[in-house]
């Protein structure tokens, strides 16, 4: 009995040692490259069936998920396909670029900015979402300004730079810097009136002072940010 109870707690240690392995000894831009070289393109006979499928549900899913303009309730996107999965899985980065092209005065149809990841490719088929690179390129290739942090360059004193070049932001994190099994999220964070909000974020939005205030509060204080991309139309 006592030789059983020893194993166990040896292997519960075990996995928590492995589980935060990942977000505590793996670079930022490691995890980053591995997602992008591990992204392959949606064969175009199903880009071009989920695409009609999407166009279709879209007004429905629009109407449960939106708040302010915003897409902020991805749970909700269960009708939408993206890469092998529904979008309420695995749909958190397009929604990010959605809410800031949203947010810097864009029209931009979600159901074709799914496609369009589709054929960028998305890691492991959609299995982790869409690669934060491809989001920049995305960027880059409709004419908007990029400016990326990562990893270990996420510091208050550059943030607080970054902050003061942009106006609207995408951060991806680790959802529990100690556990990997908590996953990976990506979210748009915006300049307000009342302050930055993060949108998206799983939870009800309380805008804060500054962007450091903002990712230091996700996760509830226990996220750890990947990468931050500031965005701007080009000048």
């Amino acid at each position: 009995m006592r030789g059983r109870l020893i194993y166990c707690l040896y292997m519960k240690g075990l996995k928590a040692f492995l589980a935060g392995f990942i977000p505590r000894r793996v670079s930022s831009k490691l995890v980053l490259g591995f997602l992008n070289f591990f992204s392959f393109r949606i064969p175009k006979r199903l880009r071009e069936k989920h695409y009609r499928n999407n166009l279709e549900q879209w007004s429905t899913c629009f109407t449960r998920a939106e708040s302010g303009g915003f897409l902020e309730y991805q749970s909700l996107l269960t009708t939408l396909f993206f890469g092998n999965y529904p979008a309420s899985y695995n749909s958190c980065e397009a929604i990010a670029v959605y809410n800031a092209e949203k947010a810097l005065g864009k029209d931009v149809s979600f159901p074709y900015l799914l496609m369009n990841f589709e054929n960028r490719g998305l890691a492991l088929f959609g299995t982790f979402g869409t690669a934060p690179k491809k989001i920049v390129r995305y960027f880059t290739d409709i004419g908007e300004k990029t400016e990326s942090l990562i990893g270990k360059a996420v510091t208050e004193e550059a943030v607080d730079a970054l902050e003061k070049r942009f106006t609207v932001f995408v951060v991806t994190v680790y959802n529990d810097r100690t556990n990997i099994l908590a996953m990976i999220h990506t979210m748009c964070i915006t300049r307000e009136e009342t302050g930055f909000l993060v949108h998206n974020s799983g939870g009800a939005a309380e805008a804060k002072s500054s962007l450091f205030d903002a990712l230091s509060s996700l996760g509830n204080g226990r996220a750890l940010t990947i990468c931050l991309i500031g965005v701007r139309e080009r000048r």
